[in-house]
């Protein structure tokens, strides 16, 4: 198997997702059987679609599940997050009308997965331009779907959109490229919806987003810019036990986005870390580095043979970018508020030695609970385009 293929592992976890809630349920709901399914839909000139489609009963028994005869598919187990759920003890018989029989135990599930032809899939229209470094992309949701949560990555840096998309709606959204050209999508994405849209409070969030997330990654594994979508408004026409039925699910669109640029190259300099402040955890290892705290300065080196001023970016690893931004002034002494993106004077904030100093803070203290940071010091650059 290729790596792509071997990436469908970790789908059945995510369409039992929502069976979470029957599976606590337990005897409660003994007569209860839920079908559910975890889609990508990978764009571009030759799009592609992976389902996987979860079966979850309350009443031991058989089961027959076909799924479209289009299909490429091929039954599998499904986990959840007690472990494994009670397997089939006939593990998939393919029966002559193309389903699958199983005979499930009190509470078990299994699952069916595959590819299918998205040729004919409608997919928002995408249209992009730069204006200078910033890529600003409008998106017409020519499809059937609503995207609650929707954005752009472009090298490594996440723009989420405030608002969802409707179907036939169109949406603007804009970010400037990390120029660190990596594909971080399971993490970067995921947190990065998750503070966009506050869902903090929501157990099975990163559960729903993060094995669409590894599929997406697979199969993007050249691409480092394009759109996502998050969807839960695509329906799975499957049929159990001969009777027709709709698998409701979570779907992730991801759209590739053409952006070669005329600008020239840039020069990025990547921030050491300065001072953790009252940090309360500070995660380390080979290539990365990840301080927990309410506060944190950076700084770089910027020698002055380097001219005309840069912008500071941030592309948070984890999702997360500051709220407050500051550039110590060294002609005054004091910290000046800086703007994400903004240009940095380096008159006024570079030393005679070439020092620069950005603190980056949280919420004031009296914000509440979410005033602590989650950042990385190598995620701050001072960017010039040359």
């Amino acid at each position: 198997l290729g790596k792509r293929e071997l990436a469908w592992l970790t789908i059945p976890a995510l369409s039992v997702v929502a069976l979470a809630a029957f599976w606590i349920a337990g005897r409660s709901q003994l007569e209860t059987t839920l079908v559910n399914h975890a889609t990508v839909v990978v764009g571009g000139e030759n799009p592609t679609a992976r389902s996987a489609v979860a079966l979850a009963v309350g009443a031991a028994g058989p089961r027959s599940v076909a799924v479209p005869k289009e299909w490429r598919a091929y039954p599998t187990s499904v986990s959840s997050f007690g472990g494994e759920l009670p397997a089939a003890t006939i593990p998939g018989v393919l029966n002559e009308d193309g389903s699958y029989q199983f005979e499930l135990e009190q509470l078990g599930a299994v699952g069916i997965q595959g590819t299918w032809p998205a040729n004919g899939f409608r997919l928002p229209e995408l249209s992009a331009s730069f204006e200078g470094q910033r890529l600003t992309v409008n998106v017409n949701n020519a499809s059937d779907l609503e995207f609650w949560a929707w954005g752009l990555v472009a090298q490594g840096r996440v723009a989420v959109a405030t608002e969802p998309l409707a179907p036939g709606a169109h949406g603007t959204e804009s970010v400037i490229p990390d120029n660190q050209g990596f594909n971080e999508f399971v993490g970067s994405v995921g947190d990065a919806v998750i503070n966009a849209r506050q869902m903090w409070d929501d157990p099975t969030v990163w559960q729903r987003l993060s094995p669409l997330g590894t599929v997406a990654a697979f199969d993007l594994d050249t691409t480092d810019t394009y759109f996502f979508g998050f969807s839960d408004t695509l329906d799975i026409p499957v049929t159990l036990d001969a009777a027709s039925q709709t698998a409701t699910g979570v779907a992730l669109v991801v759209i590739p986005i053409d952006a070669t640029t005329t600008t020239g190259e840039s020069l990025t300099m990547v921030s050491e870390l300065v001072d953790p402040g009252d940090a309360t955890w500070i995660d380390f290892g080979p290539g990365y580095l990840h301080v927990y705290s309410s506060e944190v300065t950076v700084g770089w080196s910027v020698p002055d043979n380097i001219a005309g001023d840069p912008n500071l970016l941030v592309s948070n690893m984890f999702g997360e970018v500051p709220r407050n931004l500051f550039a110590f002034n060294w002609l005054t002494g004091q910290y000046d508020d800086l703007e994400l993106g903004g240009r940095v004077d380096l008159n006024r904030y570079r030393s005679v030695d070439g020092a620069v100093l950005v603190r980056a803070t949280a919420d004031e203290p009296d914000a509440g609970e979410f005033r602590e940071l989650t950042v990385s010091p190598y995620a701050f650059t001072l960017e010039w385009s040359q």
